[in-house]
């Protein structure tokens, strides 16, 4: 890598770097600070396997001029004591997170906090860059599609008998209502409004088969009106019944068995 104005490449910032390409390999090339701050290059493999239904991949790199540190989703620590050029990978429920960075050890960001949207099936790439001695530090983000695997493979949970209508399952008096939105290109949302929250930890909207064994997971929604999209591999006439699930911060993507609503999409929504 040269500077702009370079009449050719015999006195480069950066490099040369030799790499290895893999054929079908996906890779991300970066021109970044090193940690005390010299001009440098990284060369990371991304990964593209599949991801459960429901999940999201979310990797982080640290690619500034800054010490080690720790990333975290809300007041959770995620990440620990990640340094410059490494990377942490790991795979969580789809939903937006507030992101933000901190030096090892503490809470108090030096990025963020963002929202960051880590949509079903995909692989979001966080970039740490910039130089903390110069007040610049930012994140930027990669994001890789295409990761959906087969929602049949996710285990069901029972949580009492479908309803025909959305209504309050035992023991909550939450009330709302689910409806299937169809855009001019074919693309699908389901709009779903929850009043009355009363999840204790997060709430989680699934599409569920009539054998409530098999279910999708649409992603994570707050208190009010929330817009989920349904990728389009779903058919909604196998998985007819929206489910809202009380789900606790344990890191278990599986569909934690307590549901705080329950109904039947009408036959004509898909």
């Amino acid at each position: 890598m040269t500077a702009s104005d370079a009449a050719d490449a015999s006195a480069p910032v950066i490099g040369p770097v030799a790499v290895t390409l893999a054929a079908g390999g996906n890779y991300t090339a970066t021109a970044n600070l090193d940690a005390d701050g010299a001009p440098t290059a990284n060369f990371y493999t991304n990964d593209t396997s599949a991801v459960d239904a429901g999940q999201s991949r979310l990797t982080v790199r640290h690619t500034a001029a800054a010490p080690a540190v720790d990333v975290l989703a809300g007041d959770a620590v995620v990440v620990e004591n990640l340094s410059n050029p490494d990377e942490a990978t790991l795979t969580t429920d789809a939903g937006t997170i507030a992101a933000s960075v901190a030096a090892t050890g503490t809470t108090d960001p030096v990025i963020g906090p963002a929202d960051l949207t880590l949509a079903e099936g995909t692989a979001t790439i966080v970039y740490a860059w910039g130089s903390l001695e110069d007040g610049n530090l930012a994140l930027a983000t990669q994001v890789i599609e295409g990761l959906h695997s087969d929602p049949a493979a996710v285990p069901g949970a029972r949580a009492g008998p479908a309803q025909d209508n959305t209504v309050a399952l035992e023991g909550f008096t939450a009330r709302g209502s689910a409806t299937v939105l169809a855009a001019g290109d074919g693309a699908r949302t389901l709009e779903i409004t929850v009043t009355n929250e009363q999840a204790q930890g997060y709430q989680e909207v699934w599409l569920i088969a009539p054998d409530l064994e098999q279910m999708y997971s649409l992603g994570v929604i707050g208190g009010g009106t929330s817009s989920l999209v349904i990728p389009d591999d779903v058919d909604l006439a196998a998985f007819p019944i929206v489910d809202v699930s009380d789900e606790p911060l344990d890191g278990d993507p599986v569909h934690s068995g307590v549901s705080v609503l329950r109904g039947t999409l009408d036959a004509a929504a898909g």
